[in-house]
């Protein structure tokens, strides 16, 4: 077990070559643990349910990144947090796109079908 800073979180989210096959699909996979142990974590500190200290994150938060219309406002991205609340990785499912080799280059990858397809409309 380790417990990661900020700066040390970010690294392992961007890592990719010395980790598993060294590919992105290998990120992604990375990427997918860390949220959940985040979300882990998250859930076992009171911040989803004192308004005073999720206003003062999502206050930093605001500061500090850029998102999509919708979560560029301090409400916005403090109802967000409040509507994760009991949110744990057990409730969490994550998937990856269902890939194949790329034909024409093989340190590519393209969407194996029709699984993919069927991912896809699964999610709608």
């Amino acid at each position: 077990t380790h417990h990661l800073n900020g700066k040390q979180a970010l690294a392992l989210a961007r890592t990719r070559h010395g980790i598993g096959n060294g590919s992105d699909l290998g990120r992604i996979e990375l990427q997918q643990k860390l949220v959940n142990a985040l979300l882990d974590q998250i859930s076992g500190t009171d911040l989803l349910t004192d308004p005073a200290r999720l206003y003062r994150v999502a206050d930093a938060v605001t500061g500090a990144l850029t998102t999509d219309t919708g979560l560029d406002s301090l409400s916005e991205l403090t109802g967000l947090g409040q509507s994760l609340r009991g949110l744990t990785s057990d409730g969490v499912k994550t998937l990856t796109m269902p890939v194949v080799p790329a034909p024409a280059n093989h340190n590519r990858v393209v969407a194996d079908e029709p699984e993919a397809t069927e991912l896809w409309k699964s999610l709608r």
